[in-house]
């Protein structure tokens, strides 16, 4: 059976579908479901800019909720955080026409063809910003909007795990890791969502210099 790879586990294709959605803020929302392969949670979220939505790691989502994340805006973007992350990127592309974007690095290890293979400098629909975080997993990066900051698998925040930052033993590089999320911390941010566990809303960014400290 194919297989899709998930912060070092396999996954199956036909992935868990989140049942819920979740407003965060009036321009953020999370979904999230467990996946039983890969023994943990997979948490998606979506962007809001202008009349049009940026999808992360997206998930798929049951008719109702989909349908209430389309009804703030059209899916316009698509973006895969690292190499491990092509999740339902696929289908939601398939679905509506939405580009799937993913960093260079991820080239050749995500398991679709991205539109656009994008670096560190890049800014997406005009207000999103993009940072690499080498040492974590190929191709991963950080998205910033407003007081908004996204990561990947980088941090997570999970049941039995907590607030930390991503396990050595799944990481290229650990020092590399923490040093490289110092970069994430020149953002001003209050709300920092995650690849793997629901997001912090209040003082998320000191939260984070604690854990780097």
């Amino acid at each position: 059976m194919t297989t899709r790879t998930e912060s070092g586990w396999k996954a199956p294709i036909a992935m868990t579908c989140a049942d819920d959605l979740h407003s965060v803020t009036s321009s953020l929302w999370v979904w999230q479901a467990y996946e039983p392969a890969a023994k943990c949670d997979l948490t998606s979220a979506a962007l809001k800019i202008g009349n049009e939505l940026l999808l992360i790691d997206p998930i798929p989502l049951v008719a109702s909720a989909l349908e209430e994340l389309c009804s703030a805006g059209r899916p316009a973007l698509i973006v895969c955080t690292n190499a491990n992350h092509a999740r339902a990127a696929g289908e939601f592309r398939k679905r509506f026409g939405a580009r799937i974007l993913a960093h260079r690095g991820a080239k050749g290890s995500l398991e679709l063809e991205a539109d656009e293979w994008i670096g560190g400098e890049s800014e997406l629909l005009g207000e999103v910003k993009v940072c690499e975080i080498e040492g974590s997993v190929a191709g991963e990066i950080a998205l910033r909007y407003g007081d908004i900051a996204c990561l990947g698998d980088a941090v997570i925040n999970l049941p039995g795990h907590g607030f930390a930052v991503l396990p050595d033993k799944y990481a290229i590089d650990a020092k590399l890791l923490r040093g490289s999320l110092q970069n994430v911390l020149r953002w001003q941010f209050s709300v920092l969502t995650f690849a793997h566990g629901l997001p912090l809303t209040t003082r998320a960014h000191g939260c984070l210099a604690d854990l780097l400290d």
